[in-house]
């Protein structure tokens, strides 16, 4: 492609960016190209992780989903792992987004994602909380920690509703768009039943053979 013609497209783009900047994928566009700009970085650079996190069928992570066209998911999302035998030196797994938004197409999760969490960090504010009230000096790094779980659950709370299951939307990621959090976090912490792995499978094939 020579220059003329990339110049036509950047100015093409810079236009559309420009003139919606209200439009949802439009506002979602800056960080997603810093991530695509960061990751193409590690190919050129050969600083690509060889071993990565290992998923059980299951396991709910959050995603960077990029940003797509028509009623592919876009941007950050929970989504649930569906393949088996994944191992640290897989690089793809395949997923199925995860929404709180219903549509005809969507299964019910019917699982909690959030509930499980929102106890841990409850328990764990208690425990610092304690701490706090036991020891006069009132170390920072207590008082540091509880800010940060504080903060982790007003997010927590965000998620503590009904989950859907887009199971239209099946597609495979490069593990390098996984966002990593902490143990108090739902990605990589929570795993669905198989009684409800089994129910979306089905719905899978029900989709490609009915």
């Amino acid at each position: 492609m020579n220059l003329r013609i990339k110049e036509k497209i950047l100015t093409k783009f810079s236009k559309l960016y420009n003139t919606n900047s209200n439009y949802f994928k439009i506002q979602k566009l800056p960080n997603w190209i810093n991530f695509y700009t960061n990751e193409l970085n590690k190919e050129l650079q050969n600083r690509r992780k060889v071993k990565f996190n290992q998923y059980k069928q299951g396991t709910v992570i959050m995603a960077e989903l990029g940003v797509n066209i028509g009623d592919e998911m876009s941007g950050p999302h929970f989504c649930v792992v569906i393949n088996k035998n994944d191992t640290q030196y897989d690089h793809i797994i395949t997923i199925l987004p995860l929404t709180s938004h219903n549509k005809k197409r969507y299964l019910p999760l019917n699982e909690n994602i959030a509930i499980k969490n929102l106890q841990k960090i409850k328990s764990e504010l208690l425990k610092l909380n304690q701490i706090l009230i036991n020891n006069n000096n009132n170390p920072f790094e207590v008082r540091q920690q509880i800010i940060v779980l504080n903060n982790q659950l007003e997010i927590t709370r965000n998620f503590n509703k009904e989950t859907y299951v887009d199971t239209m939307n099946i597609r495979s990621i490069d593990k390098s768009r996984i966002f990593k959090y902490s143990k108090f976090s739902i990605s990589e912490n929570f795993v669905i039943t198989d009684k409800n792995i089994s129910r979306i499978t089905n719905k899978i094939i029900k989709n490609i053979v009915k």
